[in-house]
């Protein structure tokens, strides 16, 4: 996820809306938890939005749409930390 063709935003869209929605904080270990809330506050830091034409854009979608490719970066980092965290955990 972290190294692909497209632009990491759209990796990050794809791969919250394929698996990681489903993710709760209480689904990771106690000290992951904090990483996972801040990871979901700024996937969905903006609202859904409808464009004309009902073309509609769900609340990740739409913030990976307009944030900036850094911000994607720091994001696709942190859930690359949690991935390596669990992996020593086993």
């Amino acid at each position: 996820m972290t190294v692909g063709p497209d632009d990491v935003r759209i990796r990050l869209a794809n791969v919250y809306e394929w698996y990681l929605f489903r993710l709760k904080p209480n689904d990771f270990p106690e000290d992951l938890q904090e990483d996972w809330v801040w990871i979901n506050q700024q996937l969905k830091k903006y609202a859904h939005r409808r464009e004309p034409g009902s073309h509609y854009y769900g609340a990740v979608r739409y913030t990976c749409s307009i944030i900036r490719k850094q911000t994607g970066v720091k994001i696709a980092q942190r859930l690359l930390d949690i991935y390596l965290k669990l992996q020593q955990m086993q």
